[in-house]
């Protein structure tokens, strides 16, 4: 069947049109550019032309991750002077139709869904939070998704397999080590409550029991492709900072100082901090709900000056009962959060619970209210993080730089 069987080519060249920019539209472009759109057989040269030109390619591939594009012409059955359409259904919380037209059905995909399994008094994910989850997914607007809700994820950031998993094994076999020096001075990591109480040391800070900061160099995040997605997030966090400038930028004379280049001049690059990770062990408790830096002043709300890059690495996202992170979005914003937290109903239309997988990152404003969600499997769950903040910025850790945990083993 002709999908174009209009005697008007002017109609036919107008609905190739839309149809090509809602293709690529809704192409996400994360760290790493996913080029390959799932097409029917039927998708016609003129428009496999169009999506080329924007650097992108019509397949005929199922599990394109992107956009699938369905044709119009497809079977109809008539009964009883109903008229049922065949067309292909969209899976549910898999699929949003963001354009019909008389030929064809572009339909997104959902690149990544909320927790399907949920934790009290959080119930599974309903479709408005799955809703929630899409609107906060990368692609060209990253930078005003980060400022306006908070957070924003870049879908397939870092896509080196093989050097995911070797972070993931980097991260466990660190906190592998220093939980057996620690046991051997008497802190038993596994088991909180018997034996001493573990401090903060310089290669690992409690956060709570079961779940803990491991600062340990993790020689694999030297690979490129980390060096490349922590640019990424940081050009995105930049951009998210950068307001319209204001006709009193030149009042800014300090801006000469420590090596600056004057108050006309550009933001400086944002600073990237080293890759550590959070470990949350199997029993790990849900996170109270907190923020992980305060705003500058309360009285004015200003652009973000701390973000945090959240990477999953690793065979655990593949387990939803490992837990991940939730957010409230929008409430890194002074007024919302002061209303949330005044009146905590309304916290469930803000929440959100993305499900990542290895090679998927979130990068949210460190004032927005988040927690760990709770780890019910039997894996030690590594999540792979980085600062970025102006280089102004101090964040007052809870590491304790002078000890270490050999060292207290060592003294023991």
């Amino acid at each position: 069947m002709d999908a174009f069987s209009s005697s008007s080519s002017d109609d036919e060249e107008d609905e190739l049109a839309e149809v090509a920019k809602a293709i690529v539209e809704h192409v996400v472009r994360g760290g790493a550019q996913i080029a390959r759109i799932s097409a029917c057989e039927e998708a016609c040269e003129p428009l496999r032309r169009r999506v080329a030109a924007a650097g992108l390619h019509l397949i005929p591939d199922e599990e394109a991750p992107d956009v699938v594009l369905q044709t119009r012409g497809v079977p109809r059955v008539r009964r009883g002077g109903i008229v049922a359409s065949l067309e292909p259904p969209v899976l549910d919380f898999g699929g949003v139709p963001v354009l019909r037209t008389r030929s064809w059905i572009v339909a997104r995909r959902r690149v990544v869904t909320a927790d399907a399994f949920g934790c009290a008094p959080w119930g599974p994910a309903d479709a408005d939070e799955h809703d929630r989850v899409e609107t906060c997914c990368g692609g060209r607007a990253a930078a005003r998704t980060l400022r306006e809700r908070g957070l924003v994820i870049l879908p397939g950031l870092v896509s080196d397999a093989e050097a995911l998993a070797s972070l993931a094994d980097d991260a466990l076999e660190n906190f592998e080590a220093c939980r057996l020096a620690l046991l051997n001075s008497g802190v038993d990591l596994l088991r909180p409550g018997l034996g001493r109480e573990p401090r903060s040391y310089r290669e690992l800070a409690m956060r709570e029991d079961l779940r803990c900061d491991v600062r340990a160099c993790l020689a694999a995040a030297d690979e490129d492709a980390f060096r490349q997605a922590a640019r990424v997030a940081a050009a995105v966090a930049r951009e998210a900072t950068t307001i319209q400038a204001s006709p009193l930028r030149r009042g800014n004379y300090g801006r000469w100082n420590f090596d600056d280049s004057g108050p006309l001049a550009p933001p400086r690059p944002l600073r990237v901090g080293a890759f550590a990770a959070v470990v949350s062990l199997p029993g790990a408790a849900e996170q109270a709900l907190h923020a992980d830096t305060p705003h500058l002043f309360d009285h004015v709300q200003l652009p973000g000056h701390y973000f945090n890059l959240f990477l999953a690495v690793g065979d655990t996202p593949v387990d939803p009962l490992a837990g991940q992170t939730a957010f409230i979005l929008d409430s890194h914003r002074l007024d919302v959060c002061a209303d949330l937290t005044a009146d905590d109903s309304g916290l469930r239309r803000h929440l959100v619970r993305p499900r990542l997988r290895s090679g998927d990152a979130v990068l949210f404003d460190a004032r927005i209210l988040h927690f760990g969600l709770p780890n019910r499997s039997q894996l030690r769950r590594p999540m792979i993080y980085a600062n970025i903040h102006e280089a102004w910025f101090v964040d007052p850790k809870n590491w304790d730089d002078s000890l270490s945990v050999f060292d207290a083993a060592a003294t023991t």
